[in-house]
């Protein structure tokens, strides 16, 4: 059963929306943007920790949040406003939290499920997530569809290839997919195949 959605972000200025840069500047002094980002940042800073001290500690959204430990009281008001944009737009994602990385996964999983998919579970989500994320390639101007890249990836752990090297050269994997299924190879050895080591194969 799916989690309860967390609320977006609202701040003392008021919903997203009221933190561009832009209406930042404009609209307060520093006093009182130094003051609004101080608790903004204690928010971030506590999501984080609790990303961090979780399943999800190497979540995506994690990254590039060392903005976070410059300090307030140096920054000019253009910092601030730049820092506040970024910080709001942080917590106002459903993955800042530990409950709403639950609740993406328990999403996803029951997505593929519903259409009639039951290989992603919670232990080869991770995976099978940045190998989603990283497949948003474009073929005659459609995106590979998702049981499409939940083909791929089957294919990839079933066959003993390198799921790192597919999603680098997805093009390729996906315009030779029908062979590669059917091709005898070796699913047992230690080393995983690689495009390369697959293109000999096949040139055999």
């Amino acid at each position: 059963m799916a989690r309860a959605k967390p609320s977006n972000f609202t701040g003392n200025f008021g919903d997203i929306n009221a933190y561009n840069a832009f209406s930042l500047r404009k609209n307060y002094t520093v006093k009182e943007l130094r003051a609004e980002y101080r608790a903004m940042r204690r928010e971030a800073k506590d999501r984080i920790k609790q990303l961090k001290q979780s399943e999800f500690a190497n979540a995506q959204v994690l990254e590039g949040k060392e903005y976070l430990n410059a300090d307030p009281s140096r920054m000019t008001k253009r910092e601030l406003a730049a820092n506040m944009g970024y910080t709001a737009g942080f917590l106002n994602s459903d993955l800042s939290t530990v409950e709403g990385q639950l609740n993406y996964r328990d999403n996803v999983i029951q997505t593929f499920r519903d259409m009639g998919f039951n290989q992603i579970n919670d232990k080869n989500f991770k995976e099978f997530d940045a190998f989603m994320k990283s497949s948003s390639v474009y073929i005659k101007n459609k995106i590979i569809r998702s049981d499409v890249i939940l083909e791929m990836f089957e294919t990839a752990k079933e066959r003993n290839i390198s799921v790192a090297n597919m999603k680098k050269n997805m093009l390729w994997y996906y315009n030779n997919l029908d062979k590669i299924q059917d091709t005898s190879l070796n699913e047992n050895r230690k080393r995983k195949y690689t495009m390369r080591e697959l293109e000999r194969i096949f040139n055999k």
